[in-house]
């Protein structure tokens, strides 16, 4: 049940299991299943399991799970 609004920079990991409304830079991006963020992001590696609705841009690996619903711009 945990909301969250603003902006998170240079972040190793960023483990989202609540609702995240924000832009982000990370080396690695997960959103767990009952998780979601909306915003901007900017990673390495990203695992979403849960929701991710704006623009997301992974250099490495990006893996969307079966659970996973993403709605946006990605750029991999």
């Amino acid at each position: 049940g945990t909301r969250v609004h603003g902006k998170i920079g240079d972040c190793r990991r960023l483990d989202v299991h609540g609702i995240l409304e924000a832009d982000v830079v990370a080396d690695l991006l997960v959103v767990r299943e009952g998780g979601g963020i909306k915003g901007t992001v900017q990673s390495d590696n990203a695992k979403i399991h849960g929701v991710f609705e704006g623009t997301l841009v992974v250099h490495d690996h990006l893996e969307i799970e079966s659970t996973g619903n993403v709605t946006g711009d990605v750029s991999y």
